[in-house]
């Protein structure tokens, strides 16, 4: 980035370049992002919001914090990054106010894979999987929250009590067969997958839980529960 005007898709100037490009941050109380550069978070056209000399970053040119998401629940993002003397790893969260209330971001199932790939593959500030900021439409869209120990079984959620979970690894297919313990008469049996959706449940037989749909292969959180 360099001084001139940011372009949109259709090459149509929409302001002046950004100071950086390094990261990005939901910080202060707009619906808008900030700048996130070495150990600095700025206003877009405005001024410097936290700046922490006694902090480092990471990836030399790069300037990359060591993560930032919404850790504490607020839907504003927290940073963390090191100490110069790579001693401490310190946690910064916004102290300003806002009037928009919403879910957290790690509510969103991308947003959550987002923040995991910061570590494990390349280093990019997360995103939601729908638009947030200025002109969104409001309230966001609500999230498919799943609990433990939920069952989308209706009546049936009462007289039921947890038998415990273990992960799975199950082959593509509407026939899943089940570990040893998993297959009495007297439990239903849940399988989750890695964003808490409940993708079946129903009762055992013969060692088997028969799926009204065929789901992929791969790892599942299998909930056994037993009559009370």
């Amino acid at each position: 980035w360099g001084a001139g005007s940011l372009l949109d898709t259709h090459g149509k100037s929409v302001g002046g370049s950004p100071s950086s490009s390094n990261f990005a941050v939901w910080w202060d109380g707009d619906l808008m992002r900030e700048l996130e550069n070495g150990t600095t978070i700025s206003k877009v056209g405005g001024g410097t919001l936290l700046s922490v000399p006694a902090c480092a970053s990471n990836n030399s040119t790069k300037a990359t914090p060591a993560l930032t998401a919404d850790l504490f629940g607020d839907w504003r993002e927290e940073v963390i990054w090191r100490t110069s003397d790579d001693k401490e790893l310190r946690i910064y969260t916004s102290n300003i106010p806002t009037e928009y209330r919403m879910y957290t971001l790690m509510h969103d199932p991308e947003y959550r894979m987002a923040v995991a790939w910061q570590n494990v593959a390349y280093n990019q500030p997360p995103h939601v999987d729908y638009y947030l900021g200025t002109g969104m439409a409001f309230p966001p869209p609500k999230p498919d929250i799943a609990t433990g120990n939920s069952l989308s079984l209706g009546k049936a959620k009462r007289g039921l009590m947890s038998a415990g979970g273990r992960m799975l690894r199950v082959e593509a297919g509407r026939r899943i067969a089940l570990p040893w313990g998993y297959s009495g008469a007297d439990q239903i049996i849940t399988l989750r997958d890695a964003f808490g959706r409940i993708r079946g449940d129903g009762r055992p037989r013969q060692g088997y839980l028969n799926l009204a749909e065929a789901i992929p292969g791969g790892m599942y959180f299998l909930e056994a529960h037993t009559r009370k």
